[in-house]
């Protein structure tokens, strides 16, 4: 097995993993996006494998670059590799507000509509230098509708430090356009000393309420708070209603962005649509990139329909999106499939989506290739089938 074929099979084993997560959507998107409404419904599942490790790159990204006080194209560089395209569409904000212990200040944006994609980056100062405040994004929206939040550093969920904290969120524009983005983030006082949960339990909720039965606040081992009441009140209403917590300070803010600095980025793939190989056919039903973002919609067409290898898996076959020339070109990515049609001919066509968001540079050329696995999990990367797609 090569390196290639490795790294496939450890990702793919963890996207198999993470699609099963569905207890607490609005928590699981920190890793994995979950449905996106009604006209995602013959979609089968997210793949997660890149979204993961794109979330640990961007963790490393912006805590590893903010020295350089690069802001928002944090989310967008890699090493000294920076976006040139989406800086610029860098947009400053200013938009700031000062509380009892908080003063909260959203620096710059970047705003793409074509690529449907948002970032932007703030920074949150402790006044006080007051001990363990939780800090809660309630919802980032625009024209009214929640954003899907995709990378995240220093956004909700975390335990604030002293002193002045930096930190950037990159996410989904709804689909009702708007430039108008508005936050709500709320700072949490704790009223009882956290306490870490078992590291091994067989059951979550019972080792939380021994611990709340204590006087103690659960703390999971990534730093997050477990409240069983989020799984039947909602991501909000549980820290506001568990008497574990009050506000120390919210903040509401609404501001507009400039929307069009990035739409001349925008490159759609006009080359060959079909490529025919011994046993498969791949077609380009549609692909475009941006400076922030790529699409693509791909047809994988068989002679009998593709294996599923079942709950927790999925479909045995992927397409794996590379650059020429790069490690790494996107901090986000992940493909759905939708379920297999009969052609005319008695062929099977499948669809793949994948989107990567978080683009380390717009490329000129993307390479494509089927990656297929056994009933044993095992991957075979089609590497003398790769195409070279070209914008």
């Amino acid at each position: 097995m090569n390196d290639h074929e490795e790294r496939l099979r450890f990702q793919q084993a963890i996207d198999r993993r993470l699609s099963g997560l569905t207890e607490n959507p609005f928590l699981a998107q920190r890793v994995i996006e979950a449905g996106k409404g009604e006209s995602q419904k013959m979609k089968r599942k997210l793949s997660a494998s890149i979204v993961l490790a794109a979330v640990l790159i961007c963790m490393f990204i912006v805590s590893g670059a903010a020295a350089a006080k690069l802001g928002v194209l944090n989310l967008f560089s890699y090493g000294d590799q920076l976006n040139e395209h989406a800086a610029g569409g860098v947009q400053r904000v200013a938009a700031s507000a000062k509380g009892s212990v908080i003063r909260y200040t959203v620096d710059e944006a970047l705003y793409d509509k074509a690529g449907k994609n948002f970032a932007l980056s703030f920074t949150i100062e402790n006044l006080t230098n007051e001990e363990n405040l939780y800090v809660l994004c309630e919802s980032i929206s625009f024209g009214g509708e929640q954003a899907h939040l995709r990378s995240m550093n220093n956004i909700t969920e975390f335990i604030l430090p002293q002193g002045t904290t930096e930190g950037a969120v990159l996410g989904e524009l709804p689909e009702e356009e708007s430039s108008k983005c508005e936050m709500i983030v709320t700072f949490l006082r704790p009223l009882y000393p956290y306490v870490d949960m078992p590291y091994e339990t067989d059951d979550f909720r019972a080792a939380a309420a021994q611990i709340r039965e204590s006087g103690g606040i659960p703390v999971e081992g990534d730093g997050m708070i477990f409240l069983e009441e989020m799984y039947e009140m909602g991501y909000v209403p549980a820290f506001t209603a568990s008497g574990l917590f009050e506000i120390a300070d919210r903040f509401t803010f609404s501001f507009d962005l400039e929307p069009g600095l990035l739409d001349d980025t925008k490159r759609e793939y006009s080359g060959p649509d079909h490529f025919t190989f011994d046993d498969y056919e791949l077609q380009v039903l549609s692909a475009y990139t941006t400076a922030t973002a790529a699409y693509f919609r791909i047809a994988y067409i068989t002679s009998e329909p593709p294996i599923d290898l079942g709950k927790g898996f999925g479909p045995a076959w992927q397409l794996a999106f590379d650059v020429p020339g790069f490690d790494a070109w996107t901090g986000n990515a992940g493909g759905s499939w939708e379920d297999p049609v009969q052609l005319e001919d008695g062929r099977y066509m499948s669809v793949y989506n994948y989107e990567a968001l978080d683009l380390f540079t717009q490329p000129d050329t993307i390479q494509m290739l089927l990656v297929t696995y056994d009933e044993t999990y095992m991957p075979t990367v089609h590497e003398e089938d790769a195409v070279l797609l070209s914008f």
